[in-house]
């Protein structure tokens, strides 16, 4: 996502009522924002089945962003999820290595895993040494 220059072009908020609201799995949503000629970045915690975030997607596709990129911190892509996503408008997915890959996510190239253990690793060694945390979240190269 460094090489891209993405920035968070949209927010999505719950709405109660609108003429104008979109149905995503029975949740009325409102766009807030033009994703007209933008990249679009969808953020989760998991990413379990996918149909509700590739309507999403759609939505965002739709409305004219050129690129969606959806990140979370954990992927389980359950039944069917690896080869709906390889079909979807989805340009990629980037999740953590909380869960391990398994086939069927080796075989979706949009997939992307990012390796946490040496964050992970070096937050344990800060917290067993009584050292500071914060160096975790600044000074970190740009590359990483």
């Amino acid at each position: 996502f460094s090489s891209c220059g993405a920035v968070l072009s949209s927010l999505f908020h719950r709405v109660i009522s609108g003429d104008k609201s979109l149905t995503v799995d029975e949740t009325r949503i409102k766009l807030v924002g033009d994703v007209n000629g933008k990249i679009a970045i969808i953020m989760d915690d998991t990413i379990d089945e996918v149909d509700s975030l590739i309507r999403l997607a759609n939505v965002l596709h739709h409305r004219g962003a050129y690129r969606i990129y959806v990140m979370a911190t954990h992927g389980i892509f359950s039944g069917q999820a690896c080869e709906l996503l390889q079909k979807s408008v989805i340009d990629e997915v980037v999740v953590t290595n909380t869960i391990p890959r398994d086939e069927k996510m080796d075989s979706c190239s949009k997939i992307k895993t990012i390796d946490i253990s040496p964050l992970l690793s070096e937050a344990i060694r800060r917290i067993h040494n009584g050292e500071s945390m914060s160096y975790l979240f600044r000074d970190i190269p740009v590359g990483d």
